[in-house]
């Protein structure tokens, strides 16, 4: 019998205890052996942390020790990577002087998503000056953010990334929901809006605007937008070769984004049934294949063909789960 809560429970409770105490992630290790792997990556520090405030607040019980371990982090963040750079604002910094638009945009997340800080001053004025970077590297002519630029000179790389995009936008509105501002707002929707026209995210199945789309439509509930996220959510019924590589994290990030779409279907009340279902049914034998992946841990590993466990896999598997159960409830159909 799997149930989804518990499993998130778990995972995230390893997640938790991944985190040092000086803040740092033990970023991967070997499942078998527990011997740490080498890297680290500040878009996956801020993700997890972000993932660990949604576990604490679906689960008061566990909630202290979640969030505890989430601000540790969150403070290790804030005083060794988010620097004021010349052109204004806040910017996470990875070694050197490279700024991504994701790791601000899950900074943001991670930060507005501690209980009992979304509000306050301090961490608003440090969300104000990552949203203000952000919005420096918005390029008009190209309609859409620089993706990683120098921070010192702020002059972008050719880099772009399919999900920062989605990314930031989510962030934004994290950002509306702690300032109230609605110009952020309606920029979010323009932006979502003219993204729609050539249906951005829609081959990448990407999770980060499904996510931005039910966002927005929480505040503006725009029929457009539930047609977008349906663009999105068929290609992945229609595509499922995601599931070929035999990958935790892949399959993760599509029942992330087949469960943001079922939220903003429900608010809605205009999605076919029929289509409702068939997510569904997607779902489910989506987390079946999840949970094989799973370690005793409470880990995920990458897959089937290998033992490697970095935070993101925890990440997205035990979001994926803790979704599902809000969603559905504590247990899958029987197959």
């Amino acid at each position: 019998m799997i149930r989804p809560f518990d499993i998130a429970l778990f995972s995230a409770s390893r997640l938790a205890m991944m985190i040092k105490p000086d803040g740092r992630f033990l970023y991967r290790y070997d499942g078998r052996t527990k011997a740490p792997g080498r890297g680290y990556n500040l878009l996956r520090h801020a993700g997890c942390i972000w993932s660990l405030n949604l576990m604490a607040h679906a689960a008061p019980a566990a909630a202290p020790a979640l969030s505890e371990a989430a601000r540790r982090a969150m403070t290790w963040l804030i005083r060794e990577r988010i620097v004021a750079p010349p052109q204004g604002g806040l910017a996470v910094v990875e070694d050197g002087t490279v700024v991504k638009l994701g790791a601000n945009a899950l900074a943001i997340l991670a930060l507005l998503s501690l209980p009992d800080v979304a509000g306050s001053a301090a961490s608003t004025q440090v969300a104000h000056g990552l949203v203000r970077a952000m919005l420096l590297h918005w390029n008009e002519a190209q309609g859409d953010f620089d993706h990683k630029w120098d921070l010192e000179t702020g002059i972008p790389e050719r880099f772009h990334s399919d999900y920062y995009t989605g990314e930031a936008l989510l962030a934004l509105v994290a950002y509306y929901e702690a300032v109230r501002d609605e110009r952020v707002l309606d920029m979010v929707q323009q932006i979502i809006l003219a993204y729609r026209t050539v249906r951005y995210g829609v081959l990448q199945q990407s999770h980060w605007m499904a996510y931005a789309l039910e966002a927005l439509y929480r505040h503006r509930p725009n029929p457009v937008l539930i047609d977008y996220g349906t663009l999105i959510i068929r290609d992945i019924l229609d595509k499922p070769v995601y599931r070929a590589r035999q990958r935790s994290t892949p399959i993760a990030c599509r029942s992330e984004a087949l469960l943001a779409f079922v939220t903003m279907a429900r608010r809605s009340n205009t999605v076919p049934t029929d289509l409702l279902l068939e997510v569904h049914r997607c779902v489910v034998e989506n987390l079946r294949l999840q949970a094989q992946y799973l370690l005793p841990d409470g880990g995920f590993r990458i897959g089937h063909d290998g033992f490697d466990v970095r935070i993101d896999y925890l990440q997205h598997n035990l979001t994926a789960f803790q979704r599902y159960a809000a969603l559905y409830g504590e247990q899958l159909p029987e197959a």
